[in-house]
């Protein structure tokens, strides 16, 4: 009986922790527009919980990661940093910390809190869509100097542990003179990058990695951390002849395309392919000029055979042409005979393998059956 006891225990505790895993993670519900993400629900409690989806460690691994903060300070007034402030996981806020309603996520490290230390993202793609690319921009942010140079780095990947570097993600911050100077406000240094070339398929889960590391060391820390996230998650194709409505949530301007004969984008982000090709569309956020990299597919010439005059009672046969698979209008299967009772234009949607899809028509018209007349005389004789 105990045995079964503890293997129940055992059963139960697995189950516990995948819900766990499977709900922690931020469901992404739309393609083509971005969300914003910041701190600021997480208060001014040094033990804060973190959004969903976020998580922080010692190692590289998203699963092992903590949900909580360990320190809160801000950089002003009461509760502010300052130059023996203890190491460790910092809630960090923009003025008096208990009344800021503005926060940040990062370190503060020390001897006994050691470096390297990782800020963790994990998303599910729940779009519909498989994302071919990740349009992200954050804020890298300073609150209290230290006399060792720090680096940030940032990676992505599929795995719980993810570990492509992208470089322009990378941020240097070099050694101060002291670990006195506290800065109000927070210097800023923003970073902007395109993940292209990617392909997370709906319901999989794809993470973000932010580690910061000292030189040679942990202690003498500098007070840094992330903020104002925005992450664009794309479905870089599209089928000519189509559109596309790509919305970033900062306010983008100078929407244009590199090549108006393959795409072209009016002033909202509204996206028109013409013809198939290759083509850049870009817009402008927050001073930075940024890229979508479309990949325009040809949609399927459908044919839908000839327009036919038959008599009533006649049987004829509709079949498509052009694509993979196709489907009519008034409830005609591809390629079954049927018998038409009145005149009727049909249609048909034929859809490539590429899945675009083109439509064709074609008209039937029944003729009148002819109405026959008998007319009788007498002769006489």
């Amino acid at each position: 009986m105990k045995n079964i006891s503890n293997r129940l225990l055992f059963i139960l505790s697995c189950f516990t922790l995948n819900i766990y895993s499977v709900f922690a993670q931020q469901s992404l519900t739309s393609i083509n527009s971005s969300i914003f993400i910041n701190f600021n629900s997480m208060g001014t409690s040094s033990t804060s919980t973190l959004p969903v989806g976020w998580r922080v460690g010692a190692g590289n691994d998203w699963v092992g990661g903590t949900l909580a903060t360990t320190q809160a300070a801000g950089n002003t007034g009461s509760g502010i940093l300052h130059q023996s402030s203890a190491g460790g996981c910092y809630n960090f806020g923009e003025g008096i910390n208990a009344f800021s309603n503005e926060r940040a996520l990062g370190f503060l490290n020390s001897s006994g809190y050691t470096s390297p230390k990782s800020i963790l993202y994990a998303f599910v793609n729940n779009t519909g869509f498989t994302i071919s690319q990740i349009n992200i921009s954050w804020n890298y942010e300073k609150y209290r100097s230290g006399s060792r140079m720090w680096d940030w780095t940032f990676y992505h990947g599929s795995t719980s542990t993810p570990s492509i570097q992208n470089t322009q993600g990378s941020q240097n911050f070099p050694a101060d003179a002291a670990n006195t100077t506290i800065y109000s406000p927070a210097q800023s240094t923003s970073k902007n990058i395109e993940l292209s070339g990617l392909s997370i398929p709906t319901g999989s889960v794809y993470y973000l990695r932010w580690t910061l590391t000292g030189n040679g060391g942990s202690t003498n820390g500098q007070g840094l951390a992330i903020d104002d996230i925005e992450i664009l998650p794309l479905n870089t194709s599209i089928c000519s002849g189509s559109n596309m409505q790509i919305t970033p949530s900062n306010s983008p301007t100078g929407w244009g395309s590199q090549n108006a004969s393959i795409a072209t984008t009016n002033a909202s982000g509204l996206v028109t392919a013409q013809n198939s090709g290759n083509v850049t569309i870009q817009y402008n956020s927050g001073g930075t000029t940024r890229n979508i990299y479309l990949n325009v597919i040809s949609a399927p010439s459908v044919g839908s055979g000839s327009n036919q005059t038959v008599c009533p009672g006649t049987s004829v046969t509709l079949t498509g042409s052009g694509a993979s698979t196709y489907a009519w209008n008034n409830g005609v299967s591809n390629g079954v005979s049927f018998t038409p009772n009145a005149t009727q234009t049909y249609t048909v949607t034929g859809t490539a393998a590429n899945g675009c899809t083109g439509t064709s028509q074609t008209t039937i018209t029944v003729n009148a059956a002819p109405t026959l007349s008998i007319n009788a005389s007498n002769n006489t004789l």
